[in-house]
């Protein structure tokens, strides 16, 4: 068990030492349980990050699924930097409409999550992650960015 081992320390020698502890871990072949405030140290050196709120635990997965596939809003705008952008829309048809825009949803939404149908007429939250955004006024003749699910 590592209470925040590396809290101390300066920046470079925290990343030296990230590298350390995980090859001595590799090396040992040992469970470590490893407590962090820092996301960087805990999505670079966990093969599974627990994410906790107010003692409560959110999500357990790997840092890839938990950036991918957040399973609440608190998940989906805390893992990542920049965070998740997060938005209210109401889901009609295959879109999600708001005010200011609407976004076609992929056939494959509704494949990977059979219940999203049932949301529909209803506000919902979805996110967007900064890498997956662009300048469409870049791009002629296009009405609706198309984003996997």
């Amino acid at each position: 068990l590592m209470d925040e081992p590396l809290s101390n320390l300066d920046a470079k020698l925290r990343v030296q030492m990230r590298a350390e502890i995980t090859s001595l871990q590799k090396q040992l072949g040992v469970t470590t349980i490893y407590v962090t405030h820092d996301q960087t140290e805990a999505m670079t050196m966990g093969d599974r990050v627990a994410v906790l709120k107010g003692g409560v635990l959110q999500q357990v997965d790997t840092p890839k699924r938990l950036y991918e596939s957040p399973v609440n809003a608190f998940v989906a705008g805390f893992i990542g930097s920049p965070s998740m952008n997060l938005f209210e829309a109401t889901l009609t048809g295959d879109e999600l409409t708001s005010g200011t825009f609407a976004i076609r949803l992929q056939d494959a939404a509704f494949v990977r999550r059979p219940g999203l149908r049932s949301y529909a007429g209803r506000k919902v939250v979805f996110g967007i992650r900064p890498e997956h955004l662009y300048d469409s006024s870049l791009e002629s003749g296009r009405k609706y960015q198309t984003i996997p699910a």
